[in-house]
């Protein structure tokens, strides 16, 4: 156990395993199907589709159990087909995913499943559906917690979520489900877990984000070996700053989906601007494109790394978005996530 600034902080072990999307659905659903007290699952995305469709029954088996069963949706979920947001959502495919969304949250509440829906649309967000969204992702099943960057969709995007195992770093993370259950963040948050690993929440202010500040400074500060990983290709500081980085002799990896997988349009077209501005101002680093949809979020250096739900995008710091991240120098989550990095790549 440390002092540190009359506080005592102790470090607490963990395996900080890094499970791929579908790997993750299906390790939650094993701890939910024994869970004795909760079982709270927040998403931007949680939609009538594969993993909610394996799920669902967990869910309600738990409630039936008298289990606190809990659900947090961004408002999108009720907008949006296989990710792509859109507010067209009484015509076509999108009505009907919209209807098939709307009847499972009416099942899980029946059966005693609280479901929260957060940021209903107003105003700019209207216009642009990704101001102002809540784009965290977390899950609680008793003495377990998970975060990353996956959503309760399809099984389709390369992704992963890290299970936290060990009771204490969970008793310390699991209150803030509970502070923003239903409601948006009313401060940002930097809660030191441990003396390696600290938990960031930004609370969706446009233009502000503690997550994208602590990326910068991790870029700034590496010596060796950064690896970028996010669906959207850096831009502004944070490409300035990894453009510095590997002029001053540091190994640069950068990795994100090709053009092709991207189904968005407006994921597409930020990554379309960001290319053609590269070019415009000289702006050269090499990147990798992945022949299928990256939706994976981490940044690696040599001995720190930040994962969670953040894309280290400046335009998404622009729109104002709930965010959850660690920020970590432990060996063992280190370890993980370059294994999983090697795994996306052989692919």
């Amino acid at each position: 156990m440390e002092q540190k600034a009359g506080i005592e902080i102790e470090n607490f072990s963990d395996n900080f395993e890094v499970l791929p999307r579908i790997n993750f659905f299906q390790d939650f659903t094993r701890e939910a199907s024994t869970a004795k007290t909760r079982v709270w699952l927040r998403a931007m995305y949680v939609q009538h589709k594969d993993a909610m469709i394996m799920v669902e029954p967990t869910l309600s088996d738990a409630a039936s159990r008298g289990l606190d069963v809990r659900v947090v949706a961004d408002s999108i979920s009720l907008n949006a087909i296989n990710e792509v947001p859109s507010y067209l959502a009484k015509v076509g495919k999108l009505a009907i995913q919209r209807k098939e969304t709307q009847e499972m949250f009416e099942r899980l509440t029946k059966g005693g499943v609280k479901v929260s829906i957060t940021n209903e649309p107003t105003g700019k967000s209207k216009l642009i559906p990704y101001v102002g969204r809540s784009h965290i992702k977390m899950t609680v099943v008793d003495d377990v917690c998970y975060i990353g960057g996956s959503n309760w969709t399809d099984v389709r995007a390369k992704d992963f979520m890290v299970k936290i195992t060990n009771p204490k770093l969970v008793e310390k993370i699991s209150p803030y489900f509970e502070m923003f259950d239903g409601k948006k963040p009313t401060q940002d948050i930097v809660d030191k877990l441990d003396d390696e690993t600290t938990l960031l929440i930004d609370s969706g202010v446009e233009g502000k984000s503690i997550i994208y500040g602590k990326a910068i400074e991790l870029v700034k500060n590496e010596q060796k070996r950064i690896v970028y990983v996010s669906q959207l290709i850096p831009e502004g500081e944070m490409l300035d700053e990894l453009i510095s980085a590997k002029n001053r002799g540091v190994d640069i990896e950068i990795i994100v989906p090709k053009m092709s997988e991207i189904k968005d349009p407006q994921i597409y077209a930020v990554n379309r601007l960001a290319q053609k501005r590269m070019i415009k101002d000289g702006k050269r680093i090499p990147i990798t494109y992945l022949p299928f949809f990256v939706h994976a979020k981490a940044l690696i250096g040599s001995s720190h790394c930040i994962v969670g739900s953040h894309n280290f995008s400046e335009t998404g710091v622009k729109w104002g978005t709930e965010e959850i991240a660690l920020e970590s120098s432990n060996g063992i989550l280190l370890d993980n996530l370059r294994n999983f990095i090697q795994d996306l790549k052989q692919k």
